[in-house]
């Protein structure tokens, strides 16, 4: 399924907004079987997949943990991180070092026009994307950009930086050494670019450079507009 912004699946598992979820972690020898419940509006029920996998060989669920509709799923060592679709969720911190019996250890929560669908970690922090609903009335709605956490405590994150960016904010966003790569909306410009973050410093965030495609300077009415 999407990520909720079109474009196709992007990584992790979307579960669609407003559906329930659920983590699954399976082990080699059979396969995952249907779900037996559905979610919201009737649909059956997203789902979120930790799997493993040996000589080919197909897969079998060890654990399973209810969870709201999910976007993105990343797993770090014994804890699994996951942004969800839809408010009030935002991303939840799990530990899957029993991978039977999965378990919450921390939830955080984001305003009603905001989805941070999107979450990296590197060491001991934690990045989360603020991104507005596109229906949404600019106006009125939260601010937008990337989150960052201390989570030298799994049980209790820590913001520690919120580093702001405009329009509809940050969507999909990667990290690479001391730097992070959002794609989001700027000012000076239409639509999403990629705008560079120097996160060697976590709690100062700072932009060091930008991409665009020519002709999405602001005032700018020819050229592609990209959407994510």
């Amino acid at each position: 399924m999407g990520d909720g912004r079109g474009g196709g699946p992007g990584p992790g598992l979307g579960a669609g907004r407003g559906l329930a979820a659920g983590l699954r972690v399976a082990g080699p020898g059979g396969r995952f079987p249907a779900p037996d419940r559905t979610g919201g509006g009737g649909r059956a029920a997203g789902l979120v997949g930790v799997t493993g996998s040996s000589g080919g060989a197909t897969l079998v669920p060890v654990g399973y943990l209810d969870l709201p509709g999910g976007g993105q799923i990343v797993v770090d060592g014994r804890y699994a991180y996951v942004g969800h679709m839809a408010p009030p969720h935002g991303t939840t911190i799990l530990d899957v070092g029993d991978p039977a019996h999965p378990r919450v250890v921390a939830q955080l929560g984001v305003p009603g026009d905001i989805h941070s669908h999107k979450v990296r970690v590197a060491g001991d922090v934690m990045f989360v994307n603020y991104e507005r609903f596109p229906e949404h009335d600019r106006g009125r709605a939260p601010a937008v950009g990337l989150k960052v956490f201390d989570i030298a405590d799994r049980r209790a994150p820590r913001e520690i930086a919120f580093f702001r960016t405009a329009g509809r904010g940050v969507h999909r966003f990667d990290l690479q050494g001391t730097h992070a790569f959002l794609s989001t909306e700027w000012p000076g410009f239409r639509s999403n670019i990629l705008l560079i973050v120097d996160i060697a410093d976590p709690a100062h965030p700072a932009p060091v450079g930008q991409w665009a495609f020519p002709g999405q300077e602001a005032g700018v009415s020819a050229g592609p507009l990209p959407i994510d």
